[in-house]
């Protein structure tokens, strides 16, 4: 419901998406005209139940990592450049239904501008785009395996 009351921007930073709910909640930002991006781990975008290529299908800017050995393991978003989401939870449906896992919200725009100005550099930093195109391409790639 957080995710819900954004109105102008989020930046999502997470290792893996896959809760349909959280999912649905991204979409609706992004169909009410919010500026939306996503920063996701490469391997888990090939994950069963990754919701990364449906959202960049969309049009939603998405950039992952390149590398077999490290992960894109961040975990946290930022509403509107004022509120920071962040913690140990995992944006899947494991970590809602049966993890040990902790999610914190700080409505703070000193706060926020650090993790918005992280956020920059590491958008900046992740060469690997996955275009509508490219999304597609993937998805229809998965089904056929």
């Amino acid at each position: 419901n957080m995710l819900r009351t954004c109105k102008k921007s989020l930046d999502i930073a997470i290792f893996s998406l896959s809760n349909n709910t959280l999912y649905e909640a991204v979409k609706e930002v992004w169909d009410a005209g919010c500026e939306v991006r996503i920063i996701a781990d490469d391997e888990c975008c090939n994950n069963f139940g990754s919701d990364i290529y449906r959202l960049a299908a969309m049009g939603i800017p998405v950039k992952t990592d390149n590398s077999k050995q490290f992960h894109m393991h961040h975990k946290f978003a930022i509403i509107d450049k004022a509120v920071v989401v962040t913690g140990s939870f995992n944006w899947t449906s494991q970590a809602v239904l049966n993890n040990q896992e902790n999610i914190l919200f700080f409505e703070n725009k000193g706060l926020a501008q650090q993790y918005t100005d992280e956020y920059n550099k590491l958008f900046k930093s992740f060469e690997v785009e996955i275009t509508p195109e490219k999304a597609k391409a993937l998805m229809a790639k998965m089904k056929e395996d």
